[in-house]
């Protein structure tokens, strides 16, 4: 079975990947007949990349769809990252998030968010995130500027 048929859930992509590409934008998507500007980000795992979309919903409210496995790569390529995928935690115990972290295995840093936060909240909203300063490969220059601050 391809990753192009299989559904993908924020959960099916929990594990140690290499993050090998990101980006962050906005396309024209087909929505009930017309064309909507949505927040897209596309991201690279093990050299499959998937591509998550704002659903902007009513001007309130905004949830991530969906994830799918796209042709497209995203317009940012990066050197191997080796991250832990997890599923954020609650903040207080009752908030629930449907948001996938990226989390760097030798920072031990969050590189990326991408879900919906507050899902069972009245307005549960999109989130998507990128931190490429937390990646290993980008250590020096942080500790540059820590430095310089």
């Amino acid at each position: 079975m391809s990753n192009k048929n299989k559904n993908i859930t924020l959960e099916s992509l929990c594990g140690i990947h290499l993050l090998q590409g990101f980006e962050l934008t906005e396309q024209n998507i087909k929505r009930y007949g017309s064309l909507c500007k949505c927040n897209v980000v596309k991201f690279m795992l093990d050299g499959i990349t998937y591509i998550a979309i704002e659903d902007p919903d009513d001007g309130y409210r905004s949830y991530c769809e969906e994830i799918k496995v796209s042709s497209e790569k995203p317009k940012y390529s990066i050197p191997d990252c080796e991250v832990l995928c997890a599923m954020k935690p609650s903040s207080d115990g009752e908030d629930e998030h449907d948001v996938l972290i990226g989390i760097d295995t030798h920072t031990g840093l969050i590189v990326f968010e991408i879900g919906t936060m507050y899902v069972n909240d009245f307005y549960p909203y999109c989130h998507f995130e990128y931190h490429p300063e937390n990646m290993f490969c980008n250590e020096q220059r942080r500790t540059n500027n820590e430095h310089t601050d």
